[in-house]
């Protein structure tokens, strides 16, 4: 007696069965290089790869907040100009000159330099550990240099962005006031603004990188009070000069080569513009290029050495 039946296969199932999963009779042949036979497929290179953070930060900007409040702050100068033309009113006595009128439409610069580079880099990294999302960026084929600088590149394009629309802004309302204009105090206001956005933005980043908890007020103290305090104290009771010299003081001495009548920052209430040297801007510029390069090369080794 039989208990299981026996199962007949169809023989074209069967067929069908044996050349499952080959190419055999179907009529296709490819050569080796249009297989991708015998191909080796590398990762990208460190600076594709920093750019692929680079790009991810950018987005990630898109939903941050900051970024609106940024752009914003800039668009509030035609507004003041032409919304509440009695605030500039008072100090046109000051401004014989679209340099010295530039100047004024841009008095807050040092504050909100500081401010922005410790809101937009100084929490870069911090709040990748604290969010959990380095420990998913970090073990793809990304070092942890490649991560930082990308991060970091970020965070100075989006500073360099608003003060550049902020610059841009401030001459094309001074353009309906005035008509001369003396561009080569421009560009050195200019040149001035961008080495001090890269000091700013260094040290905020690098402060960064030694904390668990991203924080914007440490380096905004450090800017408007500690270093300047310093530098002030050095110069009157140690004839320490070079003490001058520090980033703190380039958004200053870019607003008064421009000759502005204002300049809202501690350094102006410390009344240490007397004791900068304009002539010197080329000095100014290369400390603090050297300055945010050596605060890029202790943040990069304090990432390379931090625990996850």
């Amino acid at each position: 007696m039989k208990l299981f039946k026996e199962r007949v296969e169809p023989e074209a199932a069967v067929e069908d069965d044996d050349r499952l999963g080959t190419w055999a009779d179907t009529g296709y042949h490819a050569t080796d290089e249009e297989a991708h036979r015998d191909v080796r497929y590398d990762k990208n290179s460190s600076v594709r790869r920093v750019l692929n953070v680079f790009m991810t930060q950018m987005k990630l900007y898109s939903k941050n907040k900051w970024v609106y409040i940024m752009v914003f702050a800039s668009l509030l100068i035609p507004v003041i100009v032409y919304g509440v033309p009695s605030i500039i009113d008072a100090y046109m006595v000051y401004c014989g000159t679209s340099t010295e009128f530039i100047g004024l439409l841009l008095c807050m610069m040092p504050l909100m330099g500081a401010f922005f580079a410790s809101v937009m880099c100084g929490t870069l990294i911090p709040i990748e550990f604290k969010d959990r999302t380095a420990y998913m960026s970090l073990p793809l084929p990304v070092t942890r240099l490649e991560f930082y600088f990308g991060k970091y590149l970020a965070g100075l394009v989006m500073c360099l962005g608003t003060f550049l629309m902020a610059f841009g802004i401030a001459i094309l309302v001074a353009m309906g006031r005035y008509d001369t204009f003396y561009s080569d105090m421009i560009a050195t206001a200019l040149l001035a603004t961008i080495v001090m956005i890269f000091a700013y933005s260094a040290t905020s980043f690098c402060l960064g990188c030694f904390m668990r908890r991203g924080t914007t007020l440490l380096p905004l103290i450090l800017w408007l009070a500690v270093l300047p305090g310093i530098a002030v104290y050095l110069y009157h009771n140690l004839d320490i000069t070079a003490a001058m010299y520090l980033p703190c003081f380039l958004p200053d001495l870019a607003l008064s080569s421009l000759g502005s009548p204002v300049i809202m920052s501690m350094t102006g209430m410390m009344s240490a513009l007397s004791m900068l040297n304009a002539t010197e801007m080329w000095t100014y510029l290369a400390v603090g290029v050297v300055w945010g390069i050596l605060f890029l090369l202790i943040g990069a080794f304090q990432m390379k050495r931090r625990e996850m």
